[in-house]
């Protein structure tokens, strides 16, 4: 195999490394929202525990406890998303790295 030939494998397996690191890079971008969504609720859950019981009880608080638990459920799906993405991401690295060494041998030759 010519040099040209092997750089250009070469260049190949930067970008896989490249796409590994994308995926970490979206779960943790994920994570992070995820934490926003859940200061926000906590942010919520005090101004309506800081209510009085009687504004608890009106429309208001009850908007207040339907925002809350839509943040609960969208803090869930999140981390329905970053379980997927964490088991997809093994088995996606495993192929990766199966890639990686295939070319590396076929650079070798």
């Amino acid at each position: 195999m010519n040099k040209a030939r092997r750089n250009e494998l070469k260049d190949i397996q930067e970008k896989i490394d490249s796409i590994k690191e994308d995926a970490e890079a979206l779960k943790e971008k994920i994570e992070e929202l995820k934490d926003k969504i859940e200061a926000v609720r906590d942010e919520e859950e005090s101004a309506y525990d800081n209510l009085p019981e009687s504004l608890q009880e009106s429309e208001r608080g009850e908007q207040m406890q339907t925002a809350m638990d839509a943040m609960d459920n969208a803090g869930s799906d999140l981390d329905d998303v970053i379980n997927s993405i964490e088991s997809c991401v093994s088995e996606v690295e495993d192929s990766l790295d199966n890639a990686v060494d295939n070319l590396q041998e076929a650079i070798d030759a």
